[in-house]
Parts: structure tokens; sequence; C-alpha cells
């Protein structure tokens, strides 16, 4: 007998929230799977785990919802945003309130790095920079500064190492 995952009920909805944003779903993926892995590096099991992995799932659902109400995609409105659509999400699966309540902040904040309180939150704001810091810092050459100040796991230290300073020096210059 084969263990079912129970995440993959999940993405039926995570689809259905970026049907019009398909890019969204792959950023999802992306991020659902770093912190799989940072989370198990880390040997975290439990609830801590389960409200990792649900905000990883539903970290940005209330992007595309944003971008309809305020033309932006800005953090600022996804925080708004997020947490009513991530609730009836949740709601519909079943999980516990005191779940839902967990990753509803982590939803309604995941931008906001000075709220971050837990080790579930950590391992999802570290996982959603590893899928977005070539985006937010394209300059190659402060990735390592930036690497050793924002990530607090080593897990995620050295996932971001081994994903933007292989084949780099320090100052970002290519040395393969």
């Amino acid at each position: 007998m084969t263990d079912i995952n129970p995440y993959d009920t999940y993405w039926k909805d995570i689809e259905e929230v970026y049907r019009e944003d398909p890019a969204m779903i792959e950023h999802t993926r992306r991020v659902y799977t770093y912190a799989l892995r940072i989370a198990e590096e880390l040997a975290v099991s439990g609830e801590e785990k389960h409200s990792a992995l649900l905000a990883a799932l539903l970290h940005d659902v209330g992007i595309v919802e944003a971008y309809k109400k305020y033309g932006s995609r800005d953090g600022e409105y996804q925080h708004r945003e997020g947490p009513p659509i991530a609730r009836r999400i949740m709601e519909r699966k079943g999980e516990k309130e005191t779940t839902r309540e967990r990753v509803v902040f982590i939803v309604g904040h995941h931008h906001d790095f000075s709220q971050v309180d837990g080790v579930d939150f950590r391992i999802l704001v570290e996982a959603d920079m590893l899928v977005n810091l070539p985006e937010l810092l394209p300059d190659s050459g402060r990735w390592a500064d930036f690497i050793e100040e924002f990530f607090q796991t080593n897990p995620g230290k050295n996932i971001a190492r081994e994903t933007f300073l292989r084949g780099y020096d320090r100052d970002g210059n290519d040395v393969l």
C-alpha cells in the first residue's frame, strides 16, 4: 500500500486559484519542494512541518485577487487578499482551526520578515526566497552577502549556496 501525500489534494485548489496566472503554479511547486527539503533536513515534524508545507502551498494565493483589485501583485495587497482565500481552502479540506489560523497568519505576513516567529514561518520565507532571489536581487555579485545575512537555517543557507554560488567567487564573478 502506498502512502498518499495529504498535500496532493491541495493542487486542484492551487490550479483553480492560479488559472489566470499559470506561472504561479510552477512557483508554488518550487516553493513547496524547497520547503519540504528544508523541513526534512531540519527534522521538523508534526504540526510545525504541516503548517510550513501548507503555508508553502498557499502563501501567494492572494496574488491574482490583489492584481484584480489593486492592479498590483505587491506583498501588501497579497497580505490583504490571501488570508481569506487560504482559510476557505483549508476549511474545505477540514484542517483544524489552530492550523488554519497559523497558516493564515503566515500567508498574511510572509513578505514582512520581521513577523517571522517560528520555524514553520522561517521555512516558508527561506523556500520562497530560494525561488525569488534572482528576480529580487539580479546582481549576482551581491548574492553571497545576502545569503549569509538572510538565511538562518543551515539547510536554507546550504541550498542557496549550492544553487546560486556554485561557479562564482564571492564577488559574483564567473570562475568556471
